[in-house]
């Protein structure tokens, strides 16, 4: 709730943004559409703000697309990708029934780093976001 009136406020009060040294005022029309983001994609307004950002660097590699969709184009990306380094992460444990020819040492880490994420819930949180859908 914080973030969400920190960024309402960005166009006339500075808001400190992750990454950046100094506190920046946003264009009203940016903190609309970095709000906008936020109830979307159901994330803090803080970070909608720095994935718009990221967005409206990116858009060169993207001619013609609005920034909102450069934006929105990077979060699904950056999911996929954290998927998939969760999936060679899995594929990287100790298991009776595959190899997947890494060494020992790290797919004891492997094993080690996921059994510290079952154990905080992931199967849990991923089956909520599934319901979700």
């Amino acid at each position: 709730a914080s973030h969400r009136k920190q960024n309402e406020q960005a166009a006339t009060t500075p808001v400190s943004l992750p990454g950046r040294p100094n506190p920046v005022t946003l264009p009203q029309y940016f903190v609309d559409e970095a709000l906008l983001l936020s109830n979307l994609l159901d994330l803090n307004e803080l970070s909608s703000v720095d994935l718009l950002i990221a967005g409206e660097q990116q858009q060169p590699r993207y001619p013609g697309w609005s920034r909102g969709l450069v934006a929105v184009i990077l979060y699904h990306d950056g999911r996929r990708v954290f998927l998939q380094c969760l999936d060679a992460l899995v594929q990287a444990r100790r298991g009776r029934n595959w190899q997947v020819g890494v060494s020992d040492e790290l797919s004891a880490l492997a094993t080690h780093f996921t059994d510290n994420l079952l154990k905080e819930g992931l199967i849990r949180k991923i089956l909520a976001l599934v319901r979700d859908i």
